[in-house]
């Protein structure tokens, strides 16, 4: 049977379509061996290595065409999130050092222009160490309080939109963080930090809160994302002015945080009959 002849170009094309997929597959396949050896290298120098090289590789992904509606899903210890009106996508991981007491955080945020359909990726490095008064501070994507954030909610103050992020923040064997976090981008340079949430007199830039390293406390929005509900964190009472992160957590009663005007309004001691009790979702994390 005699088949039928293609155009040399037509030849071309679908070599090249087969050609991107298998390059596709095998970027990916190099990304799981880098993850690999983030989390459970043999010493730090190992794991500094595999996450600058990760990054690198990553970041390629991400500027390639399609990369926005590519879910990657296969990178369980990638946490992606995107916003509901599709504007806004976030990707942070962790990887811890070899003893297990410190962990190191990285990402990449992707802002789509509906209007010219170009994408734009900003890298963020994790400055932690040097970010004195974190919930005061106002921070940029190179000068970033590094976190896992596994949920996103957009509004809008005073005609301009900000990015709320929860995100999960281990520290080290004894205490674990959450942060309530913004994210905006401002003349063409990405931000984090404004005075979004009111808690008693005080506007703050983000919201940050330390606890057991075994205990859990849940941060969720709620209505749409007009609620944000969460654990109510107590500590033991004491004499001394020392902190006790390690030693807090839940207490069983819940707070939330209503938007009001676009900003959201710290309510203490929430009756849990008339809000929905939070859940314990969390992002994955590291193995160690």
């Amino acid at each position: 049977m005699n088949l039928p002849r293609l155009p040399v170009y037509l030849l071309f094309v679908i070599i090249n379509l087969f050609g991107t997929k298998t390059s596709l597959a095998q970027s990916d396949d190099s990304l799981h061996v880098l993850i690999l050896k983030m989390q459970r290298g043999e010493n730090d120098t190992i794991r500094a290595i595999a996450n600058s090289e990760f990054q690198r590789r990553f970041l390629d992904s991400l500027n390639a065409v399609g990369s926005y509606d590519k879910t990657f899903a296969d990178f369980k210890n990638v946490s992606v999130v995107k916003s509901e009106d599709n504007s806004f996508k976030v990707y942070t991981w962790t990887y811890p050092n070899y003893n297990g007491d410190k962990y190191y955080y990285s990402g990449y945020i992707q802002i789509k222009n509906e209007k010219t359909d170009s994408i734009l990726v900003f890298p963020l490095s994790d400055s932690t160490s040097v970010i004195l008064k974190p919930e005061s501070e106002k921070l940029r994507g190179d000068r970033w309080l590094g976190s896992v954030y596994y949920a996103v909610n957009k509004v809008k103050y005073k005609g301009e939109f900000f990015y709320v992020l929860l995100g999960w923040k281990g520290f080290n064997q004894l205490v674990t963080k959450k942060v309530i976090e913004v994210c905006y981008i401002d003349k063409g340079v990405l931000k984090f930090g404004f005075p979004l949430f009111k808690s008693g007199s005080v506007y703050r830039n983000r919201m940050l809160y330390s606890f057991a390293a075994q205990a859990t406390m849940s941060i969720r929005f709620d209505n749409n994302g007009k609620k944000i509900i969460l654990d109510h964190i107590s500590a033991p009472k004491s004499k001394q002015e020392i902190d006790l992160s390690s030693q807090s957590g839940p207490d069983g009663t819940y707070d939330s945080f209503n938007l009001k005007k676009g900003r959201y309004v710290l309510d203490k001691d929430v009756d849990a009959r008339s809000e929905t009790a939070p859940t314990k979702d969390l992002p994955i994390p590291p193995e160690k």
